[in-house]
């Protein structure tokens, strides 16, 4: 019987140890996941703000003002798909008048596109006066471009320098949506004359056209996001 007692208490024991020690490593689990939590969720926090930031970035560089030329109306609006994109319009002020108009679209989406355009964007202004041809303009562009992407994305740009006092537009189109004119008992003219995305291919030419508008003429220029879009059915 003493020695029944003995194996009793030693299992009991080893029961209790083991107990214990089940509920030791139970509370580091626990202690741990808690850890990894707040741990993702500060880095959630963190990314969310780093986002935020990047939108305010790319906000501050789209126009804050729309132009006010005699005999012209302009109106321009852009939904995001996404907190940041690689979308991108603006006017820029050249002499004589004239005014540079731009659309642009950074290959992909998302943070890194968004945070392509500000430097692709100044670049652009402080080369626009010096390039009287937009399609010298573009193809010095294009190798600004190359060395800043180092050929890892690409830029789908539509420049037009606009002259209110010839009524008329000077474009080249590197590989954008072509911008529709609109013109009563026409069709649609898509502007599509110019040369390949920006930031792939080096030294590349293009052309350019000019056109002249009519009173009562729309110039309509847009991203992939207005082609692209699609219905809950997926049309």
């Amino acid at each position: 019987m003493p020695e029944i007692g003995v194996q009793q208490v030693a299992r009991e024991a080893f029961t209790l140890l083991g107990y214990i020690f089940v509920v030791i490593i139970v509370n580091q689990l626990g202690t741990q996941r808690r850890q990894l939590t707040e741990l993702a969720e500060r880095q959630r926090d963190e990314l969310a703000k780093e986002i935020q930031l990047a939108a305010e970035v790319q906000g501050s560089i789209l126009p804050r003002s729309i132009p006010t030329i005699p005999g012209f109306e302009f109106a321009a609006r852009m939904y995001l798909a996404k907190i940041v994109a690689g979308d991108y319009y603006g006017f820029i002020e050249l002499s004589e008048g004239e005014i540079g108009l731009v659309i642009a679209d950074v290959s992909g989406k998302g943070v890194a596109a968004g945070l392509l355009m500000p430097s692709i964007e100044i670049a652009l202004r402080l080369d626009a006066p010096r390039f009287p041809r937009t399609n010298h303009l573009l193809r010095n562009f294009n190798n600004v471009v190359c060395q800043i992407t180092g050929g890892d994305r690409f830029i789908a740009l539509f420049y037009g320098k606009l002259c209110p006092r010839l009524r008329s537009l000077e474009y080249s189109n590197a590989g954008h949506n072509p911008p529709l004119l609109i013109r009563a008992g026409q069709e649609p003219m898509p502007l599509d004359r110019g040369g390949p995305v920006l930031g792939l291919l080096p030294d590349s030419d293009y052309e350019s056209d000019k056109i002249d508008f009519r009173r009562g003429d729309v110039l309509v220029l847009y991203t992939d996001g207005a082609v692209e879009a699609q219905n809950p059915a997926g049309e």
